[in-house]
């Protein structure tokens, strides 16, 4: 999934709520919304969608999601948690892994081992 297609997703409803004085106002994450995760682990990237579990008492967001995807004809299952600031939600509605506080992800190659 690209940029263009995040963007489409409408992930977390991140989208201008109208115009307020001195900027933009944006809806306020919930439970249950999703955003898109850009992993980079060494020599790979994977998009996961994941939904926000809940919203702190100090305002950060657990979410956590998992897919499965194909990474070189072959299937891989990727799984990510932690916990997110709002404010690192671009405006494409992703954060990147290195955003993550307490990340927890597992990178799972199914299949024959190379030899």
């Amino acid at each position: 999934m690209g940029r263009k297609e995040a963007a489409a997703f409408g992930i977390l409803g991140l989208a201008l709520a109208g115009l307020a004085a001195g900027g933009a106002e944006f809806s306020r994450p919930h439970v249950g919304d999703k955003v898109l995760v850009i992993l980079t682990v060494p020599e790979d990237t994977y998009n996961v969608v994941a939904n926000v579990t809940e919203i702190q008492p100090n305002h950060l967001l657990a979410i956590s999601g998992s897919e499965e995807l194909q990474h070189q004809g072959k299937p891989v299952s990727v799984s990510v948690q932690g916990v997110i600031r709002a404010q690192d939600i671009s405006t494409f509605n992703s954060v990147t892994s290195d955003q993550i506080a307490d990340a927890r992800i597992v990178v799972d190659h199914k299949g024959a081992l190379a030899k």
